[in-house]
């Protein structure tokens, strides 16, 4: 799952987006049969996603890198740590990506 704080962000990322997920899903037809996802269980994902207990968090040349781990969930989300206010994204991230384990 990746999760942008806007529009012109993620439009700037989407064709090495479009590629990446289209590798892992070439990858994953080698793997066995696809299962659909039911909207309420993306929904479930991402509510998991945000509600995992922080693990870790660091800042780097004004970026704050949040770490988020569940038993079932890795997430990792980039803020502006100099920003006030809530913002898009996961509770004020520009970037959120997670990943079933």
């Amino acid at each position: 799952m990746d999760v942008f704080e806007s529009t012109p962000l993620f439009r700037k990322l989407w064709p090495k987006l479009l590629k990446s997920y289209a590798l892992d899903a070439a990858n994953a037809a080698t793997e066995g049969d696809p299962t659909a996802c039911p909207r309420e269980a993306a929904a479930a994902f991402l509510a998991e996603a945000f509600q995992a207990e922080v693990e870790n968090s660091s800042t780097e040349k004004g970026i704050a890198i949040t770490r988020r781990k569940s038993d079932r969930i890795l997430s990792f989300s980039a803020s502006d740590s100099d920003a006030s206010g809530a913002r898009g994204g996961f509770g004020g991230a520009f970037h959120t990506s997670a990943f079933s384990k």
